[in-house]
């Protein structure tokens, strides 16, 4: 059976998180939930940050889709943003005890979610002729360049793009450990890190060796290009069956180990490559960037009803253009596309895809320009208005939406 994408066929890191290792964790530069772009002090000190994001959002339809028909995730209905909802609150910690030892701890909330850790992170750093060296374990995203890690967390745009929902249950939050390093900003190579994580975020989940994941960023004058890799050998990774009782979204990945009932459960091994590329001519005021994700996964995916030979290819992304047309303000554009092809062959292969939302098979994309203005460095304040196009219909919808941020709410030295 071969579902395609056409109109007829087409975190555990909280539960994990225990006080006594909050106090000593820190991390890596980590921009997706960062209050700044490292997330340490330089200089021995400490520091508290928080930041907060309020949307007031309108639309004929729930928005984003409650689910991606034709993508293999892990089944759970995305919350419905409409209304006015507190998107996003971060509050930050951060230590330095001295020039090579720091430590970083941030706590989030998402609409539809507990609080949960965002990171927990202890860091060493050395330098040396060639660069930076930094070494890193704990809790935190894995690291795939600032462009695709940090879409979706008080960025230019609210909505978490659709590439990422799909691939990675929005975040890929994981424990593990990360050797970086970091190179002079005017060569050709400018950071690369290596990584070791549980695999506890999608696409891992259920059992697994421990994960590889590779991050290598190039710059050329202003255009820097990031590339990432990760290998996982998931066992038991669940897929909630689709239905009416299907719980919002959360950071954990159903776990089939414990027992498949109403679940579609997948083992096998996955192979997830991304890029993406940020690039601002002369540094004038237009910014060109924009990424791209495919998982491809092959194995065995089964559930009560049945047990195929599967292979899945999911491919998506994004571009965004932005003008800083006039001292703090900003008009920005974004065009996403999402879309995947299934195979499923063997013993009751229509049925599993059905329950795995397989069936039927829509390319889903969504279209957003948003004017902001920045009265202050602390604050954001915009507007969206965009379509998103799933399961063949459009839902046009607008969007008010306020950023506050403050990375050093508190601060000292020593």
């Amino acid at each position: 059976m071969r579902a395609s994408p056409t109109p007829l066929r087409r975190a555990e890191a909280r539960r994990r998180a225990v006080a006594g290792v909050l106090a000593l964790l820190a991390c890596a530069p980590l921009r997706a939930h960062e209050l700044t772009a490292d997330p340490l002090p330089e200089l021995p000190g400490w520091r508290v940050g928080a930041a907060v994001a309020v949307t007031a959002l309108g639309a004929g339809d729930p928005i984003p889709s409650p689910t991606l028909p034709g993508i293999l995730d892990t089944g759970q209905t995305a919350p419905d943003q409409r209304g006015l909802k507190l998107e996003h609150a971060t509050l930050a910690g951060a230590l330095r005890l001295n020039d090579w030892l720091g430590a970083s701890l941030a706590v989030g909330w998402h609409i539809g979610e507990n609080v949960h850790v965002e990171a927990a992170w202890l860091q060493a750093r050395r330098f040396d002729d060639s660069g930076q060296w930094l070494l890193g374990a704990g809790i935190h995203k894995v690291p795939m360049g600032a462009v695709l890690t940090s879409a979706g967390d008080y960025g230019r745009f609210s909505l978490t793009p659709l590439v990422k929902r799909a691939s990675l249950n929005t975040d890929w939050y994981d424990e593990g450990g990360v050797l970086g390093w970091r190179g002079d900003a005017d060569g050709l190579l400018r950071e690369v890190d290596i990584g070791l994580w549980r695999g506890l975020g999608f696409p891992g989940g259920g059992d697994l060796p421990a994960v590889p994941s590779l991050h290598v960023q190039l710059g050329v004058g202003e255009l820097l290009l990031d590339g990432f890799y990760a290998y996982l050998q998931p066992t038991g990774r669940g897929t909630l069956a689709r239905g009416p009782n299907s719980p919002g979204h959360t950071h954990e990945v159903p776990n089939c180990n414990f027992g498949i009932t109403g679940l579609v459960c997948f083992d096998g091994r996955v192979n997830l490559v991304g890029g993406s590329f940020s690039w601002r001519p002369d540094d004038g005021p237009l910014l060109f960037s924009g990424a791209v994700l495919w998982r491809d996964e092959q194995g065995s995916l089964y559930s009560a009803s049945g047990d195929a030979r599967y292979h899945g290819r999911t491919l998506g992304g994004w571009l965004d253009v932005a003008w800083d047309f006039q001292p703090n303000w900003q008009l920005a554009a974004r065009y996403e596309g999402l879309q995947a092809t299934q195979d499923l062959a063997g013993p009751g292969a229509l049925q599993v895809a059905v329950e795995a939302g397989l069936l039927p098979n829509w390319p889903a994309s969504r279209t957003t320009l948003a004017l902001a203005w920045s009265p202050d460095p602390v604050w954001r304040l915009s507007a969206e208005l965009g379509n998103e196009r799933s399961s063949g219909a459009n839902n046009p919808f607008v969007m008010l939406r306020a950023i506050w941020t403050m990375p050093e709410l508190l601060a000292g030295r020593w």
